[in-house]
């Protein structure tokens, strides 16, 4: 709470990168969903 409240904008990057990493890391996942579902 200390360092979002002295480094806001840190804070908001962290968490704009969080999203960005579950999102590339979702499609990842449903692949290897289908994968497991459907084995060729």
């Amino acid at each position: 709470a200390v360092f979002s409240c002295l480094c806001p904008c840190c804070s908001c990057f962290a968490g704009l990168a969080n999203l960005a990493m579950s999102l590339i890391k979702l499609p990842i996942k449903i692949i290897r969903w289908f994968i497991e579902k459907f084995p060729c």
